[in-house]
């Protein structure tokens, strides 16, 4: 059950519609360059270096690419790309069938490398290391959930960017370019999240911005919200986050009860309402969904902690103010926002 409603999320979320977007895409990107080449009349032996060895990766020599010279390209939009469909209507020799099959491999491995995408392999490592039905395995499994992508990123594309060929210079500038551009998507993610929770955007002329955005980019974003702040996205610790959301749970459900108990013991303050308030929100689920979550704090979640817990909203500003130096384009109190997100702020305008 909780896996459907995870990958229901995901669907809602339209991140699984943005990826097999940009999937589908890049398989066409290899198909016009491959009927590009046929066009231009390069045989294996003179066609772009970097591309022979991705089609030699895939078991694509001479032979092979003789036979995909002969397919006939597919019209997309007024441009021909070759597909493995027409590479397999060729005929049904042995020889065409196998070229079909390895274009395919090729086309769908190389588009879930570009847009990293756990395969089978990250998944019978998980399976490896961690026995299904067992105590450990499952303890690795629950920490594992939602962390795939880092792992796919180790596995994939890691051994890409570092294994390039070419002198010590060259493969340090496809190192240095690989982590600045993940460095600046991280940035770019990291303020959209901002945007979205009411937030102004950040400061990027200030140091600590970027170090949030290196940590926010290549699967290690987790970490990017601990750097300044003592909550992540959804309002969980460390434990919630690094631990996977069968031991965040856990750890959530331990604060909201034990926790209290052992502090109304020594007379200290609970605000065990706004905090059995955050542990619904956590946990009911699709209301964290980007485009409903902002709509449903301001209408009912933000006055709901208010009055359990006096003073949240307050607290709420003074620590984005105190830790990212951020204000509020949709002000917490407010049911509508009564201003557009300022963008100046990514260049200290206030």
């Amino acid at each position: 059950l909780p896996s459907k409603f995870a990958n229901a999320t995901i669907r809602l979320s339209g991140m699984k519609w943005w990826t097999d977007s940009m999937q589908r895409s890049y398989q066409m990107l290899i198909g016009f360059h491959m009927n590009d080449a046929i066009k231009a009349g390069q045989d294996f032996k003179t066609m772009d270096p970097h591309f022979s060895r991705m089609l030699d990766r895939y078991g694509i020599r001479e032979a092979e690419w003789n036979i995909i010279k002969q397919a006939k390209g597919v019209d997309i939009m007024g441009n021909e790309m070759i597909t493995p469909v027409s590479i397999k209507m060729l005929g049904d020799a042995p020889a065409i069938r196998e070229t079909a099959v390895k274009v395919a491999a090729m086309m769908h491995e190389e588009a879930n490398t570009a847009i990293v995408t756990p395969g089978a392999r990250q998944y019978s490592w998980i399976n490896e290391k961690a026995p299904a039905g067992t105590k450990t395995g499952e303890l690795i499994r629950s920490l594992a959930l939602f962390h795939n992508f880092t792992l796919a990123l180790t596995q994939k594309v890691f051994p890409r960017v570092f294994g390039v060929e070419g002198t010590a210079g060259f493969r340090a500038g496809t190192a240095a370019q690989f982590a600045l551009g993940m460095i600046i998507t991280g940035g770019i993610a990291y303020q959209l999240k901002e945007i979205s929770k009411g937030r102004n955007p950040r400061d990027i002329t200030e140091p600590k911005f970027w170090l949030s955005a290196t940590m926010q980019s290549g699967g290690f974003g987790i970490f990017g919200d601990f750097l300044y702040s003592d909550v992540q996205k959804f309002g969980g610790g460390l434990m919630s986050t690094a631990g996977g959301p069968v031991l965040g749970l856990v750890d959530d459900f331990k604060k909201l009860t034990f926790d209290n108990i052992w502090a109304a013991a020594r007379g200290e303050d609970t605000h065990i309402g706004a905090e059995a308030i955050q542990f619904v929100k956590n946990y009911t689920p699709y209301i964290n969904l980007f485009y409903i979550r902002a709509a449903l704090d301001h209408l009912l979640f933000f006055t709901v902690q208010e009055a359990a817990n006096p003073g949240y909203l307050r607290r709420m500003r003074s620590r984005a103010q105190n830790q990212n130096n951020q204000t509020f384009w949709w002000d917490p109190q407010d049911t509508l926002p009564e201003e557009a997100p300022n963008l100046g702020a990514m260049v200290g305008e206030k």
